[in-house]
């Protein structure tokens, strides 16, 4: 049985020889053509356009899920690049303000918490050169979080009177404090007598200002 398909083939490849010997070139030309076209098309048939198929079938599912297609690159992301550009420039900011501050701690003397009667005393001679008056003071309790903080802190509420530019010069003197410190919760208004009418200081009208004076101290708790 063997012996008979292989004198079969055998018989084909005679046959074919015989054929493919009496054409001409053009014939050839042709029928190689021919064969390669049917060999393209065999593969189209049977890889190529199932392999579409299957990859049609993908892109929708991921274009249920809410996936783009296709993805571009990082540098071709018009969002990604904004972004990108935005945390250069938040960077940028950070180191200067960061250098900003590494200046102005330097300037500043460390305070060590047994000069904190200095400061103070800083505080009232600075309240006197700009011709106001310590109405009251007193060192409130601090906060738990303040107590738990890295470096200690104390805070000591001021109360002072007189005119409006002696307030301004005082604030403005503050600036130039020493230690690290930070003035807030203030509140600026004017005395009035118990006719209602605006108290005179020094032929001006007189002014009240509050405000809370926190110290940081360079030391560990």
């Amino acid at each position: 049985m063997i012996r008979q398909i292989k004198k079969q083939i055998k018989g084909w490849g005679d046959e074919f020889s015989r054929l493919w010997g009496r054409l001409k070139s053009f014939h050839r030309v042709a029928l190689g053509i021919a064969l390669a076209i049917g060999l393209v098309w065999l593969m189209r048939e049977t890889t190529l356009d199932p392999l579409q198929k299957k990859l049609g079938t993908i892109e929708k599912s991921l274009s249920s899920l809410g996936v783009p297609q296709p993805v571009p690159p990082p540098e071709e992301d018009n969002d990604i690049q904004e972004q990108e550009l935005r945390i250069t420039n938040m960077e940028q900011t950070l180191a200067q303000a960061r250098e900003k501050l590494e200046k102005t701690v330097l300037k500043m003397s460390p305070l060590r918490k047994s000069q904190k009667s200095d400061a103070v005393a800083e505080t009232y001679r600075l309240v006197t050169r700009a011709g106001l008056r310590v109405k009251s003071y007193s060192e409130p309790p601090l906060k738990d979080s303040q107590k738990k903080s890295v470096l200690p802190v104390s805070e000591h509420e001021y109360v002072l009177e007189g005119s409006f530019d002696g307030i301004y010069h005082f604030l403005d003197s503050m600036n130039g404090f020493p230690w690290p410190c930070r003035i807030f919760k203030t509140r600026i208004a004017s005395v009035s007598g118990d006719d209602g009418k605006t108290r005179v200081f020094g032929g001006r009208p007189l002014v009240r200002l509050s405000f809370r004076h926190r110290l940081y101290y360079y030391e560990y708790e």
